[in-house]
């Protein structure tokens, strides 16, 4: 019977002190047919370093060493250098169980799908609590895929913690000119080119929050994401996806409404932003009660929510 080679790659950016428990987590695994590209992205805490030294450990490691260009840059550059069947992506400040390739690669070749995806349990320096504590197995084409990761419930519209087919992920790469949402834009393109995905409820993955992370709100990056938003529901409009992408956008801009760094002439443009879909959002059939209640509040008592927004209603 054939092994796939599963490909593993994993930028590397200044990540020494949790470089070695990501790498000995995926070295470990109990499917072992298995390549790890590592891309070293122009790290100058010794990371690179690290890397080396890995390879000379184990000849499944690749270590490829670049200028500093950002995580796409390092993701797209690893896509090129991959021999695999399937891909994953790994973040390197990340860590995985002992099976979780064994897993996903499971679900793959039993139901012939272009895409497996898991969930994650997210790390803090207080606990670690699993993204979606609820989810199930499930068997999706691609449009209820797309359908279902826009509402942004069900699982992370990252990257990581999925299985890819590697043959489509050849055909597209990450945007390197976007600094946010280029995940999910990269999520989308994939989705175009697939058929079938299976949702687990494994929480193999977990993601790392950590204190010194770069923030990931601010005022240029809200704008970008917005546009980027606006951009998907012209291109849905007049199908099946326009509610569910109208639903993002609508999110999006209650999440940045938090941001206690707006101007008052931002916060007009979100509430309006919001405003314009009043009718769609709240006749939503996905749409839930706490999503509801921070429409309300943020649009008639903004001051109350940006104060109780982060505490009652911010996911990471």
């Amino acid at each position: 019977m054939k092994k796939e080679r599963i490909s593993i790659i994993v930028p590397v950016y200044n990540v020494k002190n949790y470089l070695d428990e990501c790498i000995k987590t995926i070295v470990e695994q109990s499917y072992q047919n298995i390549e790890i590209i590592l891309v070293n992205d122009g790290s100058t805490d010794g990371s690179d370093k690290k890397c080396n030294d890995w390879a000379l450990k184990d000849k499944r490691i690749k270590v490829y060493h670049k200028k500093n260009g950002g995580v796409s840059s390092a993701r797209n550059l690893g896509i090129t250098k991959m021999h695999g069947e399937y891909v994953t992506f790994i973040d390197s400040d990340d860590y995985i169980k002992k099976d979780y390739i064994e897993k996903m690669l499971i679900q793959a070749k039993e139901y012939n799908a272009d895409l497996v995806i898991g969930n994650a349990v997210i790390v803090t320096e207080k606990n670690n609590k699993p993204f979606n504590s609820n989810s199930k197995f499930m068997e999706l084409n691609n449009v209820d895929t797309l359908k279902m990761m826009l509402t942004g419930k069900h699982f992370q519209t990252t990257p990581w913690a999925k299985l890819y087919n590697s043959s489509i992920v050849k055909e597209i790469s990450f945007n390197e000119q976007m600094e946010i949402a280029e995940d999910l834009d990269f999520l989308i393109k994939y989705l175009e080119l697939s058929k079938k995905t299976i949702l687990t409820p494994y929480h193999d993955y977990y993601y790392r929050i950590r204190q010194n992370s770069s923030v990931r709100t601010n005022n240029k990056k809200m704008e970008t994401e917005i546009k980027y938003d606006k951009k998907l529901i012209e291109k849905y409009k007049s199908t099946t996806i326009e509610e569910y992408a109208i639903k993002h956008f609508v999110n999006i801009n209650l999440n940045y409404a938090m941001n206690q760094n707006l101007t008052k002439e931002e916060i007009k443009i979100i509430k309006r932003n919001i405003g314009k879909y009043k009718k769609n959002y709240s006749i939503f059939s996905t749409a839930s009660k706490k999503e509801k209640i921070k429409y309300i509040i943020c649009m008639n008592f903004y001051s109350m929510y940006r104060c109780i927004g982060r505490k009652f209603f911010h996911k990471q």
